[in-house]
């Protein structure tokens, strides 16, 4: 007889909860006509997110944008991959794009934005300081409120303060404050919660480095540009070519101290000629040979300083980095808009998207509660 308790044991098991191809179409048919039995459910949910998405149409405020491209010429400065800023990033040592990164965060760094902000410029046909005309188009109150609308400083009077000095030794407290408010405000900083002025992107490939600047005057939007890239420019190359300056700057101090003791040293002989001219004696011949003597040790001396400072120069001049601009912002500038279109497709793409899924969230509870 066959053995029947084997057979049970191999017959291939049924489950009763797997879906069939023909399920999952009438699944997907039910699905459908669960949709459009419901379809007063999307035109709601259209204008619930054409509400959301209005509120930035309507509340955008048009800023200008100004981008500045350009590149550092690194064969410049010396042969090496970055030059004389290996010393100011402390060793690079790696590749050539960690180096150009570790640069392009330079960008933001308080000795730059401070000092163009601390600069003079023209905007709107009033000269001031670049950080009084972030204050004419940002309000102090505005400026020092963080997200959640929290006052971050509080001076006296904070909607009238303006800056008066303009050098950052000079600085009163109330100004180092909002200097650093200001700072922020440029670069960025999640307590403030507004969109940042200054942005920065580096193509590795080309070694091209991007510095786009906004805000929502267009003249102040050019001139924190410039400052920004006119006080870059002089830092990277001041650090490139630091220590050749101090060899340059020691030599020519060499060269005019040497210098003025041989002019000396020759009126002295000079003068003891004009004196002793008749007078021959064994100790005037020795006083005029000693004035010789000094006379002809300082011009070998001021003649190796001369050569040395050729040296230097060229050295100095062939370790300065060139910075070359290669897009520059120029008026008028396009302020920034948002279409009224681009805002009906997202409200009608969303609200369709949150529409089908709530009607399908719901149908399936429905379902798994009548099962």
């Amino acid at each position: 007889m066959p053995n029947t308790d084997y057979q049970e044991r191999t017959a291939p098991v049924h489950y009763d909860d797997e879906i069939t191809l023909k399920e999952l179409i009438l699944s997907v048919v039910d699905y459908t006509k669960e949709i459009f039995r419901r379809w007063w459910v999307i035109p709601i949910c259209c204008l619930i997110t054409g509400y959301y998405f209005s509120r930035d149409y309507v509340n955008h405020v048009p800023k200008y944008s100004a981008k500045l491209t350009f590149m550092l010429d690194e064969d410049a400065s010396g042969g090496g991959n970055l030059g004389g800023l290996n010393d100011l990033l402390g060793g690079i040592g790696g590749s050539q794009s960690s180096g150009l990164f570790k640069i392009a965060e330079l960008f933001k760094s308080r000795i730059v934005i401070d000092n163009a902000i601390l600069e003079t410029a023209v905007v709107n046909d009033k000269t001031a300081l670049i950080a009084n005309h972030f204050l004419d188009a940002y309000p102090g109150k505005d400026l020092v409120r963080d997200f959640n609308g929290n006052l971050l400083v509080n001076f006296k009077d904070i909607d009238n303060f303006r800056f008066v000095n303009a050098e950052q030794d000079s600085l009163t407290q109330e100004e180092r404050i909002m200097l650093k408010v200001i700072y922020y405000t440029i670069v960025g900083h999640r307590d403030i919660g507004r969109p940042q002025v200054l942005s920065t992107s580096l193509n590795e490939d080309s070694g091209i480095m991007t510095m786009v600047t906004a805000t929502e005057d267009e003249d102040l939007t050019l001139s924190i540009g410039d400052a920004i890239y006119k006080n870059l420019s002089a830092f990277f190359i001041n650090k490139a070519v630091e220590k050749q300056q101090k060899l340059f700057d020691i030599i020519q101090f060499k060269k005019d101290s040497v210098g003025t003791a041989l002019r000396l040293a020759e009126y002295k002989l000079a003068d003891f000629e004009d004196k002793n001219r008749k007078m021959a004696t064994y100790k005037g011949f020795l006083e005029k040979m000693k004035l010789q003597r000094e006379k002809t040790i300082l011009s070998v001396m001021y003649s190796s300083i001369v050569k040395n400072m050729e040296n230097a120069d060229f050295a100095l001049r062939s370790k300065t980095p060139y910075v070359q601009v290669i897009d520059r912002p120029f008026r008028p500038l396009s302020p920034s808009r948002v279409s009224f279109g681009m805002t009906v497709i997202k409200s009608v793409f969303v609200g369709t998207i949150l529409a089908i899924l709530l009607i399908v969230v719901r149908k399936l509870i429905v379902d798994a509660l009548a099962s």
